[in-house]
């Protein structure tokens, strides 16, 4: 996903004075030997407004780019921000320094996520899937599917599957006495792997019974 980020203000601690500069432009600041200049590009722009902006007590300028207006298929939104909050004058165009213009799809996806069922079904003794649908600037505001996998109650693992290989990644839980240990589905630990209590065995001496859940330790 495609963000616009905020530069880091190591230079321009917040709450310094700020002044206008005599002589500088919306496009550019003031070359000296102690400029600090950061770019805020968002990669869904598709026009800027250049603003800058100087510490008269660190004697640094800084360069920030907002954004005016979003290619398509994008919407423009308006963040609340904090960081240039103590900087109150610029040097350029007109800056509002407590909030920007960013790009993200809107009410586009709205409804994408509520397409995603969360029924899980078992493609193979051990597996389980569903389908997750996911929307976002990343797809270009288009909601996409995929499979998400996991391992099923009484297997641990991280699952996979490929159309060369199949299925894999999931183990069945260990057993004791003749009887496999449990866990929950989505386990992917052999610890999570449990005797529930209550579960009987019989060996060579007798029978016995779990008065609690005994989970496997490595």
């Amino acid at each position: 996903m495609k963000k616009l980020f905020i530069p880091i203000l190591a230079f321009v601690p917040i709450g310094a004075n700020a002044i206008t500069l005599a002589g500088c432009t919306s496009a550019t600041c003031p070359t000296s030997s102690t400029a600090v200049v950061y770019e805020v590009p968002n990669p869904s722009c598709d026009s800027y407004t250049t603003n800058c902006l100087y510490n008269s007590a660190t004697g640094y300028y800084l360069r920030y780019r907002t954004c005016n207006s979003c290619d398509s298929p994008y919407e423009s939104i308006t963040e609340q921000i904090s960081s240039f909050a103590a900087f109150t004058t610029v040097c350029g165009d007109t800056f509002n320094l407590t909030t920007r213009t960013n790009c993200n799809c809107g009410t586009q996806c709205d409804s994408c996520g509520s397409l995603s069922s969360g029924v899980w079904t078992s493609p193979k003794t051990g597996y389980q899937s569903t389908v997750v649908y996911s929307c976002g600037i990343s797809t270009s505001c288009e909601c996409t599917s995929s499979i998400k996998y996991r391992c099923a109650a009484g297997y641990y693992g991280t699952p996979s599957y490929s159309q060369l290989t199949g299925y894999s990644g999931c183990t069945r839980c260990p057993s004791s006495g003749g009887v496999y240990g449990t866990s929950a589905a989505g386990s992917t630990e052999i610890t999570s792997c449990y005797m529930p209590s209550g579960t009987s065995m019989t060996d060579d001496v007798g029978t016995y019974e779990y008065t609690s859940n005994c989970y496997y330790t490595e």
